[in-house]
């Protein structure tokens, strides 16, 4: 009993050599090159088949052709935004008076000494 188990055991390991054996290089190669024709041709049909159930879907359009001109590019961005002065100055009369003109108007820009507004003087001057 114990010559037949190890018998088949023997047997069963040389079988599992053999077949872990490398097989002819030539044989291998030809067999891979046969399965990857399989793939390709599968690859094409299934590549073909999806062309044909997108195009039916696509949409057609019309082009037209335009002669180039040249010609003044203006490209505006509208914005929105808040600022933030780094400074703010109160101003005020030294002496009360009626405003006469404002020479200035909201967010133009102002340098020092720049005359912003003229006040009615007839008080001032009657004063003096």
């Amino acid at each position: 009993m114990k010559r037949i188990f190890f018998l088949l055991l023997a047997l069963t390991l040389w079988m599992l050599h053999a077949c872990n054996q490398p097989k002819d290089k030539a044989a291998e190669l030809a067999a891979l090159k046969e399965q990857r024709a399989k793939m390709d041709a599968r690859i094409a049909e299934l590549e073909k088949s999806l062309n044909s159930s997108t195009a039916k879907t696509r949409l057609t359009h019309n082009v037209g052709i335009e002669a180039v001109t040249p010609q003044l590019f203006r490209h505006y961005i509208d914005l929105q935004g808040r600022v933030e002065a780094e400074e703010s100055v109160p101003v005020t009369a030294k002496m009360p008076g009626v405003l006469v003109r404002v020479l200035v108007k909201n967010g133009d820009v102002v340098r020092k000494g720049q005359l912003l507004a003229q006040m009615d003087d007839e008080v001032m001057l009657k004063s003096i």
